[in-house]
């Protein structure tokens, strides 16, 4: 029984401790926004957090569409059924690129009356307008890397994930600092650097 206990145990470490790193990645990598922002002004940090209220809605709409597929998803392939995993990964990309393609397009097209809901002060909806319209070509592929990352965590490859999520959020780190603040002969953009990055 004990051994038992010790191999379920490993197992759920094995599952449960990659999918803690990954948010907690990504929590470090609003964190570094942050921080770095907060060097140019308050104004700045406030269109930011206005902006990414766009992106947590976006989080949220994936995060349930994904994780109701990720069920159907593990069954399926726990029981080798490949029709029905790939029509179940099928409709986890019709779904989660839908609601993207809608929210670049309100990102691109409707920034300021995005951000009008979050912010009121004109040069916050000035700063979070532009950081939305840069951020929201980004959405979709964003949506696209949650999609793979779930279906990796519902096929028993959890490396993969957290390996890109540690990538990214260095990426994300060096290319804000860069392009925030100019460094490397690069131009400062503030706010706009860090949509970029």
């Amino acid at each position: 029984m004990k051994q038992q206990n010790k191999a379920f145990l490993r197992e759920a470490l094995r599952l449960t401790l990659p999918i803690s790193m990954q948010f907690l990645v990504a929590s470090a990598v609003n964190l570094a926004d942050v921080i770095m922002l907060g060097r140019l002004g308050d104004e700045q940090v406030a269109a930011a957090g206005a902006a990414n209220q766009i992106f947590f809605l976006l989080n949220l709409i994936s995060f349930g569409i994904f994780s109701g597929a990720s069920v159907f998803l593990a069954q399926f392939w726990g029981a080798k059924d490949v029709r029905n995993t790939r029509r179940t990964i099928g409709m986890m990309y019709i779904l989660g690129i839908t609601a993207a393609l809608l929210f670049t397009v309100g990102a691109i097209f409707l920034p300021r009356t995005l951000i009008n809901f979050y912010a009121h002060e004109a040069s916050v909806i000035d700063y979070g307008a532009g950081y939305l319209s840069i951020v929201g070509i980004s959405y979709v592929p964003t949506v696209i890397g949650f999609a793979l990352s779930v279906v990796c965590r519902s096929t028993g490859n959890m490396k993969l994930p957290t390996f890109t999520s540690v990538l990214s959020m260095m990426i994300n780190i060096v290319g804000n600092a860069i392009l925030i603040f100019g460094l490397l002969g690069a131009p400062a953009l503030g706010v706009n650097g860090a949509a970029i990055a």
